[in-house]
């Protein structure tokens, strides 16, 4: 009965050691495993985030590191198929759905960006932002989750196998140590600290898991955050913190195709600081900014309405849009503008006012040729602020198209 105890105490000794190596092992190429598959998941999202930012941005430099992040993409997806095999798991179908996915995501990518190297951004656009591709980004996510889902499936497989070993084992040493209980209360006390230590690994390893995890979280977080505020400062003006000129490109090609297609009219004006080179030259560059942040700050609250924009366009011009307006309500727009200006006194000498004043040239998507689209209303918003400064500057004018035809 004591050999056979013995025995008994040894097998399952054993054997519970090689379940707690083995089941060590494989939590360890479970985490490496799903470390992978979350840099696979979040390089395919980076790779194309970044060619839709370089489309809407329309500026090539954004996708600079569109190559290297495809190299980093690939040696996770090949360091994930390494790790697969070395511990036999079965998903092979599912690395093949993951890898036609992102073979078919990385082709509608690599013809964006010849069209992009071409300076063809309306192609690029539309190979990018359809509905075909949008389901390939979609379909790509659900591969993800089904092999992430297939890995812990099978790996709670695994750990349950091994969870079963452990108890069997568990079962075997309780009949040892009932018959070598005589033996003495060191060996069993031996045996409890085993049994407590084995308690403390498990507890120890759900820690780090957990703290793993909550590193991986908080760093995707602050990621988030530092590309929302590099997104928000390419689109924002640095001195007068006004929408700078590719946000207004932007809205306005937005705001155009909303206005033909439900129908309501799009105002847009013009708006030049009269004599501003004149007021450097006098004043110095750095009251020249100070007088544009003013002016941008009064421009700001006169547009009323959360969809109105005015954006800083270049120099001392500035620009502002107000769907669904008609000419009248443009009218008090501008009106508003002009006299917000005049309400600063800002001294000017160079000016026959004596102060900083503006002109403004309004025009409405009512007068325009829609085949020739937007640029349209940017032509005779630009000759309706000519006819303002020919008429004395410190106001605005409207064109219509009986004043203003240019050629088609």
């Amino acid at each position: 009965m004591l050999q056979l105890a013995a025995a008994l105490l040894i097998v399952t000794l054993g054997l519970g050691t090689y379940v707690d190596i083995r089941s060590h092992a494989l939590n360890k190429h479970y985490r490496l495993i799903s470390t992978a598959m979350e840099r696979i998941h979040h390089k395919n999202d980076a790779l194309s985030t970044l060619i839709a930012q370089s489309i809407l941005g329309r500026d090539i430099l954004l996708s600079a590191s569109y190559d290297s992040d495809l190299a980093q993409l690939n040696a996770s997806m090949e360091e994930f198929e390494q790790l697969v095999q070395a511990e036999g798991l079965r998903l092979a179908g599912e690395i093949i759905d993951i890898r036609a996915s992102s073979q078919d995501l990385r082709h509608s990518e690599r013809q964006a960006l010849e069209m992009m190297r071409s300076e063809d951004w309306v192609t690029a656009r539309s190979i990018i932002f359809n509905t075909s591709n949008d389901l390939a980004i979609k379909l790509q996510a659900i591969d993800s989750e089904i092999a992430f889902g297939a890995l812990r499936s099978e790996m709670a497989q695994r750990v349950q196998a091994l969870e079963w070993m452990r108890k069997f084992m568990m079962a075997l040493r309780m009949v040892a140590v009932a018959l070598l209980l005589w033996a003495g209360q060191r060996y069993s006390q031996r045996m409890q600290a085993d049994l407590s230590e084995q308690r403390r690994l498990r507890k120890a390893l759900s820690q780090a898991n957990e703290g793993l995890e909550s590193k991986v979280h908080q760093r995707t977080l602050e990621l988030e955050i530092a590309n929302n505020k590099l997104a928000t400062m390419s689109l924002t003006d640095a001195l007068t913190n006004l929408p700078n000129r590719r946000n207004f490109d932007f809205t306005l090609e937005r705001e155009w195709l909303r206005a033909q297609r439900e129908g309501h009219g799009l105002t847009l004006g013009m708006i030049d600081v009269d004599w501003f080179k004149a007021y450097n030259d006098h004043y110095g560059h750095p009251a020249g900014d100070a007088c544009l942040q003013k002016l941008a700050q009064a421009l700001s609250q006169c547009m009323l309405r959360p969809s109105d924009l005015v954006a800083r366009y270049g120099g001392e011009e500035f620009v502002f849009l107000a769907p669904a307006t008609d000419m009248a309500g443009s009218k008090i727009i501008a009106e508003r503008i002009v006299q917000a200006a005049r309400n600063l006194r800002i001294p000017h000498e160079g000016s026959p006012f004596q102060f900083v004043t503006i002109s403004v040239g309004i025009a409405s998507s009512v007068d325009c040729h829609y085949r020739r689209g937007y640029v349209n209303l940017l032509e005779i918003a630009d000759h309706a602020l000519y006819e303002a400064k020919q008429a004395g500057r410190n106001c605005w004018v409207a064109t219509t198209p009986l004043l203003f035809t240019p050629e088609l």
